[in-house]
């Protein structure tokens, strides 16, 4: 009975972990064929790359962004921690890819855009099955290139958009610490010996049990006043780009946390 009771809790575990693929079309884009043709080419790039994709079409957003009814959607709909989404806005002719964790790597900012440059002359075209069965091509090839295993040594630092690996966070905590340590080691000694000697120095008086009596009257007295806005600095720092060619270089993918606390990364482009 025990044995039976590990096999079934293993299973459900496995299939917890198991990728998944939606297809989704509101508007009736799609024939039922169609509909199995895309399925299965989601399915296909969903093996070989390890991540959940989903397609879903619609007519509008419900007065949301593309970006935050894509990501509600995954969140809700897919709800797994490595994927993608295709989005068609098909009443605005806008496409948005909704990503997150390994799916954020894999299809970074430049992945994004080879996504959407292969896709763009079908979809311009009105092909819509075969602009998302590009899509799913182009999600398993970049996932050939950047694979989960390089994934799983990065860390996302949300702020600059940037996959660090983890000798560079270790490098990067370590220059921080250094940096203070270098500073505060030789003024502690400095320090010291000033406090003794003003110390020293010290004169006590007694204490006063009115403020008032340190106040010369009538010695302050306000002419004009006036702000003065003295100056502003400006700093822009670029962000890194991914060139291409290789695991080896940097992956960026601009972030943000949707309304159910998950961080995606993705973008859009009009047709």
């Amino acid at each position: 009975m025990k044995r039976i009771i590990v096999f079934v809790l293993s299973i459900v575990m496995l299939s917890s972990l198991s990728a998944v693929t939606v297809v989704e079309d509101r508007i009736g884009l799609l024939s039922e064929s169609e509909k199995v043709y895309v399925k299965e080419r989601l399915d296909k790039a969903s093996t070989e790359s390890g991540l959940s994709l989903g397609l879903l079409i619609t007519n509008g957003t419900e007065g949301k962004s593309n970006e935050s009814f894509a990501d509600d959607y995954y969140d809700s709909f897919i709800n797994d921690d490595n994927g993608v989404l295709l989005f068609l806005n098909y009443g605005e002719r806008v496409v948005y890819l909704s990503t997150t964790g390994y799916g954020m790597y894999a299809v970074d900012d430049s992945g994004e855009e080879i996504v959407f440059d292969a896709m763009m002359p079908y979809l311009q075209r009105g092909e819509w099955a075969e602009a998302f069965s590009i899509f799913a091509l182009s999600v398993s090839e970049l996932s050939k290139d950047y694979t989960y295993s390089d994934y799983e040594n990065t860390s996302y630092d949300i702020e600059s958009g940037v996959f660090l690996r983890e000798e560079e966070v270790r490098e990067k905590h370590f220059d921080w610490a250094l940096l203070v340590i270098s500073f505060l080691l030789p003024g502690i000694p400095a320090g010291f010996i000033t406090v003794s000697v003003l110390k020293k120095k010290l004169k006590s008086e007694g204490l006063v049990g009115n403020a008032e009596d340190y106040v010369v009257p009538s010695s302050f007295v306000l002419e004009n006043s006036r702000d003065i806005y003295l100056y502003s600095t400006l700093s822009k720092v670029p962000r890194p780009q991914n060139n291409g060619g290789g695991s080896s270089r940097p992956r960026s993918s601009g972030g943000h946390v949707s309304s159910s606390g998950r961080v995606h990364g993705g973008g859009g482009r009009g047709f």
